[in-house]
């Protein structure tokens, strides 16, 4: 700013060149800004000193002798603003203009657009916090998009919402709408009502103010954060500003997101999958069994294993999930796997699902899935994976899986109704003691036969007829209307 290049096109004679009034006042004026917005948070304290600041500078011109007119001529006033320099939309010389060096700058666009678009939402959401009130994104978000298009065809710099400025605006009071207006005003109406003001403004005091808003940005990021961040966020923005200061703003943009969206990934395969995990012993389906059966299935129980799952399936938590299932697989006659709040399943998730089922199958383990919906069972299907030809067992809701799974495990073993005779049946169902009133009781009632799919009673039958049953099961059946 001072000598007019950039820092690494400037030579040690432009460096030399610049007066030391220049010099001082630039670092003094940063150096003052960093103490005093850091002792008082004043929404003065900025303006006072710039306006100290340039009072001072002008009166050490004076005391060294210099004009305004020489002080200008030496590059140490703004240069003065002629208004037909004004470069906007309708006066371009669009002949001379290369288009395709503006297209080699595409990248860095497009790192600007992320760039602005993250810091609208971020400020948006502290200045959200920090006032108490809700934000209105969607607002935020059309209002600085429009104001960057008339501002870019008038000319103007991007622009985005200003935490700090917001803030001060905020606590000194001025938190309508009106405060941002009559900013704009004196923005606008200064350089055309009265443009010769700017001509006094010395250029090393605005070189303060820049300096000042870099080495605030440094302090914030690199010492402040260090006592509120962990280390490995920490580290991820100390590596984000190498980046961009040493290959530019796009690579140090496009590493940053790449370390979030590593971040991210890792924090989020951390996470198991597995929201509950269950057997007989501790989760049951709601049929109403007998009493006998109810303490055998608490025995015998951990043949079961049930994994109710939710979130997403990725390589990251489908690869955690098979380290589960593999503990309980040796074990588990039946493998119950829930899938109703799964949200969404990738490539990867699908290996490891048919890892899980050729697993199951060297262990002679039936794998059953319930709550499998239809856009999951498409995107399973899409990765080459049809659980409906495969030999998984499909019930639509996890009771129905879990009534499966107990009719399996009774069946399969020496139920312990085989060795009861109907009396003694008759005699558990109702709570008797095993004694010759009890037998002559269950005597009394009538032993039936019925087939698969007969109705026992309807609605509006008579209720004058006692059921126990003592082998099978029976199901209740409720129409409901509308």
């Amino acid at each position: 700013m001072l000598v007019g290049k950039n820092l690494f096109q400037s030579s040690l004679a432009d460096l030399q060149s610049i007066p030391l009034i220049s010099w001082f006042t630039a670092l003094g004026v940063g150096f003052v800004l960093i103490l005093a917005t850091r002792i008082s948070k004043h929404f003065l304290v900025i303006p006072i000193v710039l306006a100290v600041s340039a009072l001072v500078f002008h009166l050490a011109l004076q005391f060294q002798g210099i004009s305004i007119s020489s002080a200008r001529e030496a590059g140490h006033l703004l240069p003065p603003l002629v208004h037909g320099d004004w470069k906007n939309l309708l006066n371009l010389p669009y002949a001379d203009i290369r288009w395709d060096v503006i297209l080699t700058h595409g990248k860095d666009f497009a790192s600007m657009f992320l760039v602005v678009l993250i810091t609208v939402l971020l400020n948006a959401t502290s200045l959200e916090l920090a006032a108490e009130q809700d934000a209105n994104y969607d607002r935020e978000l059309k209002a600085l998009g429009i104001a960057n298009i008339f501002g870019g065809l008038a000319g103007g710099l991007v622009s985005v919402n200003s935490f700090n400025r917001s803030m001060l605006n905020y606590h000194a009071g001025a938190n309508s709408a009106w405060a941002a207006r009559l900013c704009a005003c004196l923005v606008i109406g200064v350089p055309i009502i009265y443009p010769d003001c700017l001509f006094f403004m010395p250029k090393p005091v605005l070189t303060g103010l820049i300096l000042f808003l870099g080495l605030a940005l440094l302090l914030n990021w690199l010492w402040d954060s260090k006592r509120n961040l962990p280390i490995s966020d920490y580290l991820t923005i100390v590596a984000i500003l190498v980046v961009v200061a040493t290959f530019g703003i796009t690579p140090g943009v496009l590493f940053g997101i790449g370390v979030a969206v590593f971040t991210f990934v890792v924090k989020f395969s951390r996470q198991s999958v597995v929201k509950q995990r269950f057997s007989l012993s501790n989760r049951r389906s709601n049929v109403e069994r007998h009493p006998k059966e109810m303490d055998w299935l608490n025995q015998n129980g951990v043949h079961l294993h049930g994994f109710i799952l939710h979130g997403d399936l990725f390589f990251g938590t489908a690869s955690s999930l098979l380290d589960e299932i593999r503990e309980f697989l040796v074990q588990s006659e039946i493998l119950l796997i829930d899938l109703w709040q799964v949200r969404s399943v990738d490539a990867s998730s699908i290996v490891i699902l048919k890892k899980i089922l050729r697993l199951a199958k060297e262990n002679d383990t039936k794998i059953a899935v319930t709550g499998l919906q239809t856009h999951l069972s498409k995107q399973v299907e899409a990765f080459g994976l049809n659980l409906y030809k495969s030999e998984i067992l499909i019930f639509k809701d996890l009771d129905y899986g879990l009534e499966w799974a107990e009719t399996q495990l009774l069946n399969s073993s020496d139920s312990p109704l085989k060795t009861i005779s109907n009396t003694e049946e008759i005699s558990l169902l109702l709570g008797f003691e095993q004694n010759k009133k009890s037998e002559n009781f269950a005597s009394q009632f009538e032993i039936f036969d019925f087939e698969t799919g007969q109705f026992l009673f309807k609605k509006g039958d008579p209720s004058d007829t006692l059921f126990l049953i003592l082998k099978g099961k029976a199901s209740v059946f409720l129409s409901v209307s509308g």
